[in-house]
């Protein structure tokens, strides 16, 4: 994985705006819906707590316009939410089993993991790369974490190569994320590498913060 300065991500606009309730009642029907509109933003506490909630049937709403917001908020923002569980991701082991299907693939994609206090998974963001890895930088990282109202993070990426040791470029990426974070007051719990060979974790392994 290589830090690029110039990396991108997907803009998440989480404010409660005119351009976003525009957006939101031309999906439900047309002009006429801005108030209903502007009331789903308001009580969702912006974009990303809607799509937590339009997870799961909403009251106010019917099943086909549910499933309308839901396809294009998640088209158009670019990430993953899921809906609540008890399933911890609070062990290395269980972020390399959750992002086992990235072993497969025959490039590098990064997956970022937004978690809440007790380690549960609120949604993730996958940035996709090439043989020779990935493009990121922190900020691309802390973006999504954020929008979404995550209380910690976890990173979790694979090499095709199949030999999980963490690069010199992976190593670097992780102490600027877990700075950028502990600033945040968004902590980075660990970033595993998941491959054919089995998975590594950086923070166990004393690559960052304490093992």
């Amino acid at each position: 994985m290589q830090a690029n300065p110039t990396g991108q991500w997907v803009k998440v606009d989480t404010q409660l705006g005119e351009g976003m309730v525009g957006a939101l009642a031309t999906l439900l029907g047309g002009d006429q819906q801005r108030p209903r509109a502007a009331r789903l933003l308001e009580r969702s506490g912006g974009v990303a707590g809607l799509v937590r909630r339009l997870r799961r049937p909403l009251g106010g709403i019917s099943e086909q316009e549910r499933r309308t917001l839901l396809a294009a908020l998640d088209l158009g923002m670019g990430w993953i939410t899921t809906p609540p569980s008890d399933q911890r991701l609070d062990r290395p082991a269980r972020l390399a089993e959750h992002c086992g299907p990235l072993i497969a693939l025959e490039t590098e994609v990064l997956l970022v993991l937004a978690l809440d206090p007790g380690q549960r998974l609120l949604g993730e963001h996958r940035i996709g790369g090439g043989v020779a890895g990935v493009h990121a930088t922190p900020a691309d990282v802390l973006r999504p974490a954020l929008a979404l109202g995550a209380a910690r993070l976890a990173l979790v990426h694979n090499h095709p190569s199949g030999d999980p040791e963490p690069s010199d470029a992976d190593v670097r990426f992780t102490v600027g994320v877990d700075r950028a974070a502990t600033i945040c007051g968004v902590p980075l719990v660990d970033h595993v590498v998941v491959a054919r060979g089995g998975w590594r974790s950086l923070r166990a392994g004393g690559w960052f913060g304490d093992a």
